[in-house]
């Protein structure tokens, strides 16, 4: 799962914040999860940030991943296969989402044994 985010973006930050809640499971089933940052330049500033605020999830600078994937809107998702292809593309990661996520993950868990 990639999380496009940026600083400034108050959804994404509070869905960032929302996913702590259900990261280990998730990695658990099996699914990394990162997130891009593409809009904020690195700095100490925004060191700062992220070592007060503890997210979940490994987090990146990479601008070259942003228009790879064409991020016009953020927050954007990306669900990626095992091949690295996109199965799908969300701008909301809520519960429900999740809880679609984890059974997607724990049929595809099932069928692998």
């Amino acid at each position: 799962l990639i999380d496009f985010w940026a600083k400034f973006c108050s959804p994404c930050l509070s869905q960032m914040e929302d996913f702590k809640k259900y990261y280990i499971e998730i990695k658990e089933l099996g699914l990394e999860t990162f997130g891009i940052n593409s809009q904020d330049i690195p700095s100490e500033n925004m060191q700062t940030f992220l070592n007060n605020k503890k997210f979940a999830h490994p987090l990146i600078y990479s601008k070259p991943a942003a228009n790879m994937y064409r991020v016009i809107a953020i927050p954007l998702y990306f669900l990626l296969d095992e091949n690295y292809m996109i199965i799908e593309s969300f701008y909301s990661l809520d519960h429900a989402k999740i809880s679609e996520i984890k059974k997607r993950l724990q049929t595809m868990k099932k069928s692998n044994n």
